[in-house]
């Protein structure tokens, strides 16, 4: 910056404040051919008088030294610049932790399953392969909902709002809910281990796994129909507290709302088939004939037809209702 460019600075800055040089010479204690040199250009201000130049005329001392005034909102458009930049890379970072949490969860979870079934065979022992696995299906859970609600609280006490907010939130719910379904359809699969324990009894001892149930066929088939019969369950929860999450927008929430008003019937057809299948083994286990075997393949049969019927009916219905929305937006 020239000395010109800044003593006309000076001299536009003092005339502004309706002060004369003699005025100005008083303030800063120097003389007024002092102040007169400064505007005129043939010299410039001591270094150590800018400060109180910049107090006087109510500037700062960069907008002094580059002899113009920086406009009010760059240095805000600034900061608010740097401040996004900032939110936008802490919640970059915390949705990497939260699914990197879900992921662990997810591997505690397989852990778990694969410990419980090592255990059953190898041990021979159902209560105490339950219990194993039902640890890590706790501590998988717990991983999962203290990351998400640490991340959580910790975005709000940043003050972060709006649309960021919002999509972080949304992603918190899928992790938190893929750690849920996923943990109880494991504990549905490992439940079996428990119910042969409390059911089956020989001489007053806990009979083992091996010894329970025909062993691995039946153990397997009654964990995946308990597995199946959970993740029915979960749907409808699902849906609730989806279509009662603010995260979400009111599109969405009455898409939850509808699913789960017309997925009543669907999830009925699962139950029934659930069911079936548990009927069907259980009458197999005690009497095996060829009338029974028959018979449930049938009645299995004909559930399944339900199901699948069920199943085209409400995904064409969902399909109208998605056209209907997307008319009326």
């Amino acid at each position: 910056m020239t000395k010109i460019s800044m003593g006309e600075f000076i001299s536009v800055q003092r005339k502004a404040k309706g002060m004369t040089q003699q005025q100005v010479a008083d303030e800063l204690g120097v003389s007024n051919k002092t102040v007169s040199s400064w505007e005129t250009g043939a010299s410039c201000p001591d270094i150590s008088l800018i400060p109180a130049i910049a107090d006087l005329f109510g500037v700062t001392c960069d907008e002094i030294l580059r002899a113009e005034r920086v406009p009010p909102a760059e240095p805000e458009d600034v900061s608010a610049r740097q401040r996004e930049h900032a939110l936008r890379y802490a919640l970059t970072r915390r949705r990497s932790n939260a699914v990197l949490c879900g992921w662990i969860s997810a591997g505690l979870s397989a852990v778990g399953l694969i410990v419980t079934l090592i255990v059953a065979f190898a041990a021979s022992n159902s209560l105490i392969a339950f219990l194993v696995g039902l640890i890590f299906l706790i501590a998988s859970l717990l991983v999962t909902l203290i990351a998400c609600s640490r991340a959580m609280l910790m975005t709000q006490q940043e003050s972060v709002e709006g649309a960021p907010l919002d999509e972080f939130r949304r992603e918190l719910f899928s992790i938190r809910m893929r750690a849920i379904v996923l943990n109880l359809a494991v504990f549905g699969f490992i439940l079996p281990h428990l119910l042969m324990v409390l059911i089956y009894r020989s001489n007053g001892d806990l009979v083992h796994f091996t010894d329970v149930a025909l062993s691995v066929p039946y153990a397997f088939l009654y964990g995946a129909v308990c597995c199946a019969a959970i993740l029915l369950l979960c749907f409808p929860l699902y849906l609730i507290a989806k279509g009662n999450c603010k995260a979400f927008d009111e599109r969405a929430r009455k898409l939850a709302f509808w699913n789960l008003r017309h997925g009543c019937l669907l999830g009925l057809s699962f139950l029934v088939l659930s069911f079936g299948i548990i009927t069907g083994c259980v009458v197999l286990t005690v009497t095996f004939s060829i009338h029974a075997a028959v018979t449930t393949i049938a009645a299995i049969l004909v559930e399944g037809a339900l199901l699948a019927g069920t199943i085209w009916l409400y995904i064409r219905a969902r399909r109208q209702y998605i056209a209907k929305q997307q008319r009326t937006m």
